[in-house]
């Protein structure tokens, strides 16, 4: 069972390694903890989006197929340098981002869709982050205009099949990675468990890609902090971080914000974990068109700071650390009809009055009542409100105040969404350099190991541009895969 490259984990960062380094007809073995009902990883619950440098229509034209040439006329698609996307990395990191890693994700990105489309047979299409002109036509303004088709499922079984097409990938389940097999300082195989029994598997070179520890209540408590123990988890639960753990008792480096995490707003009736047949799609992210308000019947964060894409990793930090993880976005029929369509997996709390809310959920009504007054007189209605832009329509006198959209809630039926913070992934994790390698607490580089996605750190802190994390997988799965096999001698 021995291999040339052992490719850990099964997600879209981990199959990009497995699929780039049997191009060099290495033999590859996967091994992934999940069962094969369960494989996939995160990738499989996500939208699929990917973020990614492109200079403009004639860029996405050789990514999406099917179009005719007057679809192609109805739209417009701004440009969207390598230079813009590092530089929206680096602002929404406030700076603390790798420079090097992230150029090389930044300037690779556009290169490795191609291949995926074009080496892997991904298939993609179009998101629906595009506004309407006046001449109907669609424009997209950059970031985030395609996505893998069929979202992250289709992602997640199209690199399965294309895997297993692969004379040279071989997959195995049930399999948890627990210790790294070293010798004389290099790293030679792992230890796992498989159904209950241990195993020893050799091979020339080992890439993790086996995701965060988002799953592990123990290692969130750990790292990030008690209140995490009440979030839910929007991936797998099999993101546990042994691998993480085997690869740092091997003596690698952990690396970047290791207290911080992807986490956004979620139903809070959702499932514990992931759902493969639900995927995404408990996300609650028209919040800035409505006011967010605790269990106390206060608001505590400006929801009109930025639009949802920017804001979103930000406010489900927030949420986890109001009383019992829950708040409630709150609207009118004003802005009821903004919401998106993923609202409409879960039926929302419908009443007349915040005193008929009270009777429904645990929520101080009184308190609500005030504080829906003083929003409502603090309004400024000097600007006209405008959803498709940041239109500076706030608050005066209130902290927290409301920057953009805020709206007079007086029009009942008031509509009521429960969310809680749903963790999607952990920022901090292995420090690897630009060739994918891992390196040791003193910076050098571990013979035989390499990393790539989640498990990875030095990419994002305190916030996260939408549909980076595929695409810093894919990159780095790729340069992982080939590097790996380079080093096994192919």
């Amino acid at each position: 069972m021995d291999s040339d490259v052992i490719v850990v984990g099964a997600g879209n960062a981990a199959l990009t390694a497995a699929l780039s380094a049997a191009e060099s007809r290495a033999d590859i073995l996967v091994l992934e903890k999940a069962p094969m009902h369960e494989r996939g990883g995160n990738t499989a619950m996500t939208a699929g989006i990917f973020r990614h440098a492109h200079d403009g229509k004639q860029d996405i034209i050789r990514l999406v197929d099917g179009m005719s040439q007057k679809d192609w006329n109805g739209i417009e698609i701004h440009p969207y340098p390598a230079k813009e996307l590092y530089d929206d990395v680096m602002k929404l990191s406030n700076g603390k981002a790798d420079p090097v890693l992230s150029k090389v994700w930044t300037d690779n990105s556009y290169e490795t869709m191609l291949w995926m489309k074009e080496g892997l047979g991904i298939k993609f299409a179009f998101t629906d982050f595009f506004t309407q002109t006046a001449s109907a036509i669609k424009e997209f303004m950059g970031p985030e205009v395609i996505k893998a088709k069929d979202g992250g499922p289709g992602l997640s079984s199209a690199l399965f099949s294309k895997s297993e097409r692969s004379k040279n990938v071989t997959i195995q389940y049930d399999t948890k990675v627990e210790s790294l097999i070293m010798e004389s300082g290099s790293v030679i195989g792992v230890r796992a468990n498989a159904g209950g029994k241990t195993i020893e598997v050799k091979a020339k070179s080992v890439v993790l890609g086996s995701g965060g520890f988002e799953a592990s209540r123990e290692l969130r408590s750990r790292f990030l902090g008690g209140a995490w123990e009440r979030a839910k988890v929007r991936g797998t639960r099999h993101n546990t971080g042994e691998a993480l753990l085997a690869a740092i008792e091997a003596g690698a480096g952990i690396y970047g914000d290791v207290s911080g995490c992807h986490a956004t707003q979620i139903d809070s009736r959702a499932p514990d974990y992931g759902n493969i047949e639900i995927t995404d799609k408990t996300s609650r992210y028209s919040w800035p068109y409505g006011i967010l308000v605790n269990k106390e019947g206060k608001r505590f964060v400006d929801e009109g700071e930025d639009f949802a894409p920017i804001a979103y990793a930000k406010v489900g930090r927030m949420i986890v650390r109001q009383s019992d993880a829950i708040a409630y976005q709150v609207f009118d029929q004003r802005t009821v009809g903004l919401l998106e369509k993923e609202y409409g997996t879960m039926a929302p709390i419908t009443v007349q009055s915040f005193a008929q809310l009270g009777e429904k959920v645990d929520i101080d009504a009184v308190q609500l009542g005030k504080t829906v007054e003083e929003f409502n007189r603090s309004v400024d209605g000097a600007r006209a409100f405008n959803p498709r832009i940041k239109d500076g329509r706030g608050t005066r006198g209130i902290r927290p105040g409301k920057t953009n959209w805020a709206q007079v809630l007086d029009k009942p039926p008031f509509v009521v969404y429960p969310v809680t913070c749903g963790i999607t992934f952990t920022y901090g994790g292995l420090r690897i350099n630009e060739k994918a390698q891992v390196l040791d607490r003193h910076g050098s580089t571990i013979p035989g190991l390499y990393a790539t996605g989640e498990i990875t750190g030095g990419f994002f802190y305190s916030s996260y541009p939408r549909g980076s994390g595929l695409t810093r997988g894919a990159v780095f799965g790729r340069i992982a895969g080939a590097e790996a096999a380079s080093s096994a001698g192919f």
